[in-house]
Protein backbone atom coordinates (compact mmCIF):
# COMPACT_ATOMS: atom_id res chain seq x y z
CA UNK A 1 0.00 0.00 0.00
CA UNK A 2 3.01 2.70 0.99
CA UNK A 3 4.62 1.79 -2.47
CA UNK A 4 1.19 2.81 -4.15
CA UNK A 5 1.24 5.66 -2.56
CA UNK A 6 4.59 6.55 -3.23
CA UNK A 7 4.04 5.93 -6.76
CA UNK A 8 0.81 8.49 -6.78
CA UNK A 9 3.17 10.54 -4.89
CA UNK A 10 5.42 10.28 -7.93
CA UNK A 11 2.90 12.11 -9.86
CA UNK A 12 1.21 14.41 -7.97
CA UNK A 13 3.54 15.46 -5.12
CA UNK A 14 6.83 14.80 -6.14
CA UNK A 15 8.65 15.77 -3.34
CA UNK A 16 6.74 14.27 -0.81
CA UNK A 17 7.38 11.12 -2.08
CA UNK A 18 11.46 11.73 -2.71
CA UNK A 19 11.26 12.81 1.00
CA UNK A 20 9.88 9.52 1.68
CA UNK A 21 12.86 7.70 -0.01
CA UNK A 22 14.92 9.88 2.06
CA UNK A 23 13.35 9.31 5.10
CA UNK A 24 13.38 5.11 4.18
CA UNK A 25 17.14 5.17 2.66
CA UNK A 26 18.06 2.50 5.16
CA UNK A 27 14.71 0.10 3.69
CA UNK A 28 15.44 -0.44 -0.14
CA UNK A 29 12.35 -1.51 -1.66
CA UNK A 30 13.45 -4.18 -4.13
CA UNK A 31 10.45 -5.35 -4.72
CA UNK A 32 8.73 -2.41 -5.64
CA UNK A 33 11.78 -1.27 -8.06
CA UNK A 34 11.80 -4.99 -9.46
CA UNK A 35 7.78 -4.43 -10.43
CA UNK A 36 8.46 -1.06 -11.54
CA UNK A 37 10.91 -2.15 -13.97
CA UNK A 38 9.20 -4.99 -15.32
CA UNK A 39 6.51 -2.32 -15.85
CA UNK A 40 8.77 -0.12 -17.49
CA UNK A 41 9.81 -3.10 -19.83
CA UNK A 42 6.20 -4.23 -20.75
CA UNK A 43 5.21 -0.37 -20.92
CA UNK A 44 8.15 0.07 -23.70
CA UNK A 45 7.42 -3.35 -25.91
CA UNK A 46 3.51 -2.94 -25.64
CA UNK A 47 3.61 0.63 -26.96
CA UNK A 48 5.39 -0.53 -30.21
CA UNK A 49 3.22 -3.50 -31.08
CA UNK A 50 -0.23 -2.34 -29.73
CA UNK A 51 0.50 1.77 -31.05
CA UNK A 52 -2.33 2.28 -33.88
CA UNK A 53 -0.10 1.56 -37.11
CA UNK A 54 -0.75 4.73 -38.87
CA UNK A 55 1.16 6.92 -35.84
CA UNK A 56 3.29 4.10 -34.60
CA UNK A 57 7.46 5.72 -34.87
CA UNK A 58 8.45 2.40 -35.06
CA UNK A 59 7.80 -0.54 -36.92
CA UNK A 60 6.74 -3.42 -34.52
CA UNK A 61 8.21 -6.43 -37.48
CA UNK A 62 11.31 -4.16 -37.12
CA UNK A 63 11.71 -3.39 -33.51
CA UNK A 64 14.40 -5.07 -31.37
CA UNK A 65 13.28 -5.90 -28.07
CA UNK A 66 16.45 -5.92 -26.06
CA UNK A 67 17.24 -2.10 -28.52
CA UNK A 68 14.14 -1.22 -26.57
CA UNK A 69 14.44 -2.24 -23.25
CA UNK A 70 18.17 -0.55 -23.59
CA UNK A 71 16.97 2.86 -25.07
CA UNK A 72 14.89 2.62 -21.42
CA UNK A 73 17.62 0.84 -18.64
CA UNK A 74 21.13 1.80 -20.18
CA UNK A 75 20.48 6.07 -19.78
CA UNK A 76 18.66 5.47 -16.18
CA UNK A 77 21.42 3.32 -15.11
CA UNK A 78 24.31 5.24 -16.62
CA UNK A 79 22.66 8.47 -14.80
CA UNK A 80 22.67 7.04 -11.85
CA UNK A 81 26.40 5.84 -11.65
CA UNK A 82 27.31 8.73 -13.14
CA UNK A 83 25.32 10.81 -10.94
CA UNK A 84 26.27 9.04 -7.90
CA UNK A 85 29.98 9.09 -8.56
CA UNK A 86 29.84 12.49 -8.72
CA UNK A 87 27.56 13.41 -5.45
CA UNK A 88 30.16 11.83 -3.60
CA UNK A 89 32.37 14.20 -4.34
CA UNK A 90 30.55 17.03 -4.68
CA UNK A 91 29.08 16.71 -0.84
CA UNK A 92 25.88 15.23 -2.02
CA UNK A 93 23.86 12.87 0.53
CA UNK A 94 22.33 10.18 -1.46
CA UNK A 95 22.90 6.65 -1.16
CA UNK A 96 23.56 4.23 -4.66
CA UNK A 97 20.67 2.48 -3.50
CA UNK A 98 18.39 5.45 -2.71
CA UNK A 99 19.87 7.16 -5.95
CA UNK A 100 18.91 4.06 -7.75
CA UNK A 101 15.26 3.83 -5.78
CA UNK A 102 14.70 7.58 -6.51
CA UNK A 103 15.48 7.73 -10.16
CA UNK A 104 12.81 4.53 -10.23
CA UNK A 105 10.02 6.08 -8.95
CA UNK A 106 10.65 8.81 -11.78
CA UNK A 107 9.82 6.26 -14.01
CA UNK A 108 5.60 6.61 -12.54
CA UNK A 109 4.58 8.79 -15.54
CA UNK A 110 5.99 6.71 -17.91
CA UNK A 111 4.39 3.25 -16.88
CA UNK A 112 0.94 5.39 -16.38
CA UNK A 113 0.16 7.46 -19.70
CA UNK A 114 1.98 6.00 -21.86
CA UNK A 115 -0.55 2.80 -22.27
CA UNK A 116 -2.99 5.55 -22.16
CA UNK A 117 -1.40 6.86 -25.25
CA UNK A 118 -1.52 3.91 -27.08
CA UNK A 119 -4.92 3.42 -26.36
CA UNK A 120 -5.49 7.02 -27.52
CA UNK A 121 -3.53 6.18 -30.52
CA UNK A 122 -6.34 4.27 -32.28
CA UNK A 123 -9.06 7.00 -31.42
CA UNK A 124 -6.78 9.35 -33.60
CA UNK A 125 -6.24 10.27 -36.96
CA UNK A 126 -3.00 11.01 -39.30
CA UNK A 127 -3.91 14.82 -38.88
CA UNK A 128 -3.26 14.52 -35.30
CA UNK A 129 0.09 12.81 -35.43
CA UNK A 130 1.85 15.73 -34.27
CA UNK A 131 -0.38 16.47 -31.03
CA UNK A 132 0.02 12.33 -30.06
CA UNK A 133 3.60 12.87 -30.64
CA UNK A 134 4.01 16.40 -28.39
CA UNK A 135 2.38 14.12 -26.13
CA UNK A 136 4.98 11.14 -26.11
CA UNK A 137 7.55 14.04 -25.84
CA UNK A 138 5.40 15.48 -22.67
CA UNK A 139 5.76 12.31 -20.99
CA UNK A 140 9.72 11.88 -21.46
CA UNK A 141 10.41 15.14 -20.21
CA UNK A 142 7.93 14.41 -17.12
CA UNK A 143 10.42 11.62 -16.37
CA UNK A 144 13.46 13.59 -16.99
CA UNK A 145 11.84 16.33 -14.57
CA UNK A 146 11.69 13.91 -11.87
CA UNK A 147 14.83 12.46 -12.29
CA UNK A 148 16.85 16.03 -11.79
CA UNK A 149 13.91 16.75 -8.98
CA UNK A 150 15.19 13.29 -7.01
CA UNK A 151 18.39 13.76 -7.52
CA UNK A 152 18.11 17.35 -5.67
CA UNK A 153 16.03 16.52 -3.23
CA UNK A 154 17.90 13.56 -1.83
CA UNK A 155 21.32 15.14 -2.02
CA UNK A 156 19.85 18.01 -0.17
CA UNK A 157 20.97 20.36 -2.95
CA UNK A 158 19.99 23.81 -4.00
CA UNK A 159 18.47 24.19 -7.53
CA UNK A 160 21.96 26.30 -9.05
CA UNK A 161 23.93 23.85 -7.48
CA UNK A 162 21.73 20.76 -8.60
CA UNK A 163 21.94 21.88 -12.24
CA UNK A 164 25.61 22.53 -11.91
CA UNK A 165 26.30 18.89 -10.28
CA UNK A 166 23.93 17.57 -12.99
CA UNK A 167 26.54 18.65 -15.59
CA UNK A 168 28.83 17.41 -14.36
CA UNK A 169 26.81 13.97 -14.06
CA UNK A 170 26.26 13.65 -17.50
CA UNK A 171 29.73 14.36 -18.71
CA UNK A 172 30.74 11.28 -16.53
CA UNK A 173 28.00 9.79 -17.76
CA UNK A 174 29.45 10.09 -21.23
CA UNK A 175 32.73 9.07 -19.92
CA UNK A 176 31.49 5.84 -19.07
CA UNK A 177 29.96 5.23 -22.92
CA UNK A 178 32.85 6.22 -24.14
CA UNK A 179 35.73 4.04 -22.16
CA UNK A 180 32.93 1.11 -22.95
CA UNK A 181 32.78 1.70 -26.48
CA UNK A 182 36.33 2.26 -26.85
CA UNK A 183 36.66 -1.26 -24.70
CA UNK A 184 34.30 -3.07 -27.30
CA UNK A 185 35.70 -1.77 -30.26
CA UNK A 186 38.81 -2.91 -28.88
CA UNK A 187 38.02 -6.31 -28.08
CA UNK A 188 35.62 -6.76 -31.51
CA UNK A 189 39.57 -5.82 -33.16
CA UNK A 190 41.84 -8.08 -30.91
CA UNK A 191 39.01 -10.95 -31.76
CA UNK A 192 39.15 -10.30 -35.67
CA UNK A 193 42.90 -10.13 -35.08
CA UNK A 194 43.49 -13.80 -33.27
CA UNK A 195 40.50 -15.15 -35.92
CA UNK A 196 42.61 -14.18 -38.54
CA UNK A 197 45.86 -15.43 -37.00
CA UNK A 198 43.94 -18.71 -36.24
CA UNK A 199 42.48 -19.44 -39.72
CA UNK A 200 45.77 -18.25 -41.37
CA UNK A 201 47.65 -21.09 -39.20
CA UNK A 202 44.91 -23.64 -39.73
CA UNK A 203 45.46 -23.03 -43.65
CA UNK A 204 49.38 -23.42 -43.09
CA UNK A 205 48.55 -27.14 -41.67
CA UNK A 206 46.16 -27.87 -44.55
CA UNK A 207 48.53 -26.94 -46.73
CA UNK A 208 51.68 -28.30 -45.60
Amino acid sequence: MKSVMMCAQAIFHPLDCFDLVKRDRDKTPWLTMIVLWVLTAAVQVFSVYLTAFALNPNLPEESNLLLLLALIFVPLISWVVGSYSTTTLMGGEAKFTEALTGATYGLVPYIVFTPLLTGLSHLLSTETAGLFTALRVLVVVWVVILQFVSFMRLNDYEFLKAIGVALVGIVAVLLIWAVVILLFVFSYQAFLFFKELYLELKNQQLFN
